[in-house]
């Protein structure tokens, strides 16, 4: 198990003293069995579990549509994924161990961020703060391992960043304090501690954080959206579960190089998520905060594929709404998706899915309880049921942000392929030379102000890797190489796709292909600051699959 019981510490919820055993039932329970329920109400379905008390996977098993029945886990003013404004002031983080309730009303061991302001308390909190601000967070290590909190997407000092440069040692406090230069987006924050990034992560240390600007309040005001209610964070996260309904953690040394796959799917915290919806526009802002698993997103109602429109990706909006049938989401990366419900009908049932696609991956997860979800495969995700016929009002607009040019030239092209060695390490290629990753090692050196291009290059006898570069957005110039089903979502004639045409700090590579990114490495920061660049499968990281990059004056 990732998580030993020696860690099981309580820690406060919303109101109440501490959270002890089924002290979040009330909030991630299921309710009734019916095929299209109301998402309301307490009670466990009955095929979640046995009369001994032991999970029933038939029940919780994503596969199968009539399983949706649990109450989505919606941002609120507190407690789990509570919409907190940094705005107000300085905030207090924790990292912490405590219990949950995940599966019906049973607690079961896991590892939040907690925070409390204003007479509330915040577990995982979305955190929210208008661009240009000052961001001012003092966070303290109650983990009985190093970790940080990377603000992942942020343009930050490297001391601020959050990488594994910069641990935080059980029990000591680190200050974040930067200000916020973001376009308005979706980002988010995460661990990553040397060696431990996956395994807390995975126990549930995660979460987002919303930067608002003038375009992204454009946005809500034309739809009529409010935050929490129809514009939701959805974060999405395959876990393997054991039949006590516990996380496991507990990698194979082939799954600690190839990535760990889960058996469950989880949606803000939520097993079988459902939703009540109206006849009216609603925005999601979708994370993958999965290990490994790619998703191919697309919406079905009644069974009927139902197009929708992607607004923005990792780094924001993009200059217009586009629209697809579906879309791939690797791990890290973020997609801004708008839903014009307004043509529904009351009683509809709509399903956001996973389709199924060649995933280009051959290891399979083997979990020792219930069934295997493969790489590729299709599968449910979350139900919609509308239920009311509305005329909330709203539009949504032609154009959306302002985005610049690309790049047309560069200060110097490199060539970055993770590979793995003679030995069977897992390597960055920089320029074809293998490079084992060592903390103290710097071997890519920028010049500040300096735009460069960076070739992400994957071998065609290779797994697919979402890259990810630190306190620097990028711009995807072009793909080649692609593989033809991937190839068939390309909207130009340099292979993009609709989640290249933004601002983005994490790509996916398939095996094969060839990604050309743009990196403009202007900075108001140090002479010299220290970032890296790596394969955001989380194992990967783990295992050394990145390298440092110094950027100097």
């Amino acid at each position: 198990m990732g998580l030993s019981r020696r860690l099981f510490l309580k820690y406060s919820v919303s109101g109440a003293a501490v959270l002890g055993t089924g002290g979040l039932s009330a909030l991630l329970s299921a309710c009734s069995s019916d095929s299209t329920p109301p998402v309301s109400g307490t009670s466990t379905p009955a095929s979640a579990t046995s009369p001994t008390g032991v999970l029933s996977y038939e029940g919780i098993d994503p596969r199968v549509a009539e399983n949706f029945t649990t109450p989505l886990r919606k941002p609120g003013t507190e407690g789990l994924f509570g919409i907190l404004d940094l705005g107000a002031g300085p905030l207090t983080l924790s990292a912490d161990s405590g219990k949950m309730a995940i599966f019906g009303d049973r607690s079961v061991p896991v590892r939040l961020y907690n925070s409390q302001s204003g007479g509330r308390n915040y577990q995982n909190p979305v955190l929210k703060i208008s661009k240009d601000l000052s961001c001012d967070v003092t966070f303290r290590n109650n983990l009985d391992q190093p970790t940080t909190v990377h603000w992942h997407g942020l343009l930050v000092p490297g001391s601020v960043d959050g990488s594994p440069l910069n641990p935080v040692a059980p029990g000591a406090s680190y200050s974040y304090k930067f200000s916020v230069n973001n376009r308005g987006g979706t980002y988010w924050y995460h661990p990553h501690p040397h060696m431990h990034t996956a395994e807390q992560t995975f126990a549930g240390l995660s979460s987002f954080f919303i930067v608002e600007d003038a375009h992204d309040l454009a946005l809500r005001q034309a739809m009529n959206l409010t935050l929490g209610d129809t514009e939701l964070p959805l974060l999405i996260q395959d876990r393997r579960c054991n039949e006590e309904g516990e996380l496991d953690y507990s990698p194979d040394d082939m799954e600690k190089m190839m990535g760990y796959f889960g058996n469950v799917m989880l949606v803000n915290f939520t097993p079988n998520p459902a939703l009540d919806v109206d006849t009216r526009f609603y925005r999601f802002r979708v994370l993958n905060g999965s290990s490994i698993r790619t998703y191919k997103l697309a919406f079905e109602n009644n069974g009927n594929p139902l197009k929708f429109h992607v607004v923005g990706t990792d780094g924001g909006l993009l200059d217009k709404p586009y629209e697809v049938p579906d879309v791939y989401l690797a791990a890290a990366e973020r997609v801004d998706i708008v839903l014009d419900l307004r043509s529904a009908r009351p009683g509809d049932v709509i399903l956001l899915k996973s389709l199924a696609f060649d995933p280009k991956d051959t290891h399979m997860p083997s979990p020792a309880f219930g069934t295997s979800l493969k790489p590729g495969e299709a599968f449910t995700l979350m139900k919609l049921v509308v239920r009311n016929l509305v005329d909330a009002g709203g539009a949504l607009p032609a154009t959306l942000s302002s985005l610049p040019a690309l790049p047309s030239a560069s200060d110097k092209i490199r060539t970055l392929q993770p590979a793995r060695n003679a030995s069977g390490d897992w390597v960055m290629k920089i320029d074809g030379v293998d490079t084992l990753y060592d903390m103290n090692d710097f071997p890519i050196v920028v010049k500040k102000n300096a735009v460069e291009f960076w070739d992400f290059k994957i071998g065609s006898a290779g797994m697919p890797h979402p890259i990810h570069l630190h306190g620097f957005l990028f711009r995807v110039l072009s793909r080649t190489g692609t593989p033809p089903e991937v190839a068939a979502q390309s909207v130009d004639a340099s292979g993009r796709m609709v989640t290249d045409l933004g601002f983005k700090d994490t790509v996916l590579v398939w095996p094969g292909e060839t990604v050309r990114v743009a990196i403009d490495f202007h900075h108001c920061f140090g002479a010299e600051e220290h970032y890296m660049v790596h394969c955001h499968v989380l194992e990967h990281e783990d295992m050394g699959l990145m390298t440092n990059v110094k950027v100097i004056a």
